[in-house]
């Protein structure tokens, strides 16, 4: 049986649910649809998903407080009753209908399979240009990219996992918030677990607006800050910053962000933000993290 995951937080998700189950119904292997709501604030939109699968066929779970998406996804796979375990982003959908078929020809026993993400044009994300141009430009690798390089481009928007991989690697639950996927891929290559990649995308469909997503950046600074001795090999981010801190530049790079910081934000949340000016936000950001903290 494969279990088809949706873990989600304030999202619609119901156009997703009434595509993956109509697929699963013509799936020539057993397969659950279950949508895990980490404590959504808006009642509407869980009300709103609760009917979808009502009306879909679908599980529905609700947690009590709000978990994060590492504990929600553990929850989810300790929940499931497949041997095969489908995560997919609750802002995402198939971009074919033979998704679920084809994600059931090549699953791996005891290894992983991701089928990567891609976006629609840009017209789809008229207040969402940072959050587009970083995904085309960084997140959204080819196929050949992923092969060359299975571990560190696993991302958990898209992927099954055997329930034995979900049993021997977590999601790391400290990690509230922000490179939780980072962690998971790291895990996968220290313990041997075989992970394939294929072509068999999800349309990412955030539509985070440009502050909206700098915050969530901010906050997942602030977070994998707390990680960076565990996690450098896999993160660029925290190799940059490693390279400053051993160059002593860390204050002078702090001090260039503190002073630019609204005028790079003003060029991030426009309509041509500049992905290096991003980069440069992004370690400027933590930094003035690292510095404030050491200062205490």
């Amino acid at each position: 049986m494969i279990s088809v995951l949706i873990p989600t937080y304030n999202d619609d998700c119901s156009a997703l649910i009434a595509a993956l189950c109509g697929q699963a119904k013509s799936l020539d292997m057993p397969c659950e649809v279950v949508v895990g709501d980490d404590c959504s604030p808006m009642q509407q939109v869980r009300t709103i998903n609760r009917r979808a699968c009502e009306d879909a066929g679908a599980r529905y779970l609700q947690a009590d407080v709000n978990l994060g998406p590492a504990r929600l996804r553990n929850r989810m796979a300790d929940d499931a009753h497949g041997d095969y375990m489908l995560f997919i982003d609750s802002d995402a959908m198939p971009v074919n209908d033979t998704f679920l078929a084809e994600y059931a020809s090549h699953l791996v026993e005891g290894g992983v399979v991701c089928g990567g993400f891609a976006y629609k044009p840009l017209s789809e994300f008229e207040t969402c240009a940072l959050r587009y141009k970083y995904g085309v430009a960084t997140e959204s690798e080819p196929l050949t990219k992923r092969t060359r390089h299975p571990y560190a481009s696993f991302k958990g928007v898209n992927f099954c996992a055997h329930r034995t991989v979900m049993e021997r690697v977590r999601f790391e639950e400290t990690i509230h918030f922000g490179y939780e996927d980072a962690w998971f891929g790291l895990k996968l290559r220290e313990a041997g677990i075989p992970v394939r990649h294929i072509d068999n995308p999800v349309w990412h469909l955030s539509r985070d607006t440009s502050e909206a997503y700098l915050g969530k950046i901010r906050r997942s600074i602030d977070n994998v800050s707390q990680h960076i001795g565990m996690m450098q090999s896999q993160i660029k981010l925290l190799r940059w910053y490693a390279g400053v801190r051993r160059l002593g530049l860390t204050a002078a790079v702090a001090r260039a962000f503190r002073q630019y910081r609204t005028r790079i934000e003003t060029n991030l949340t426009g309509d041509d933000p500049s992905l290096p000016l991003f980069a440069f936000y992004k370690l400027g950001y933590l930094c003035t993290v690292m510095q404030d903290r050491q200062s205490k």
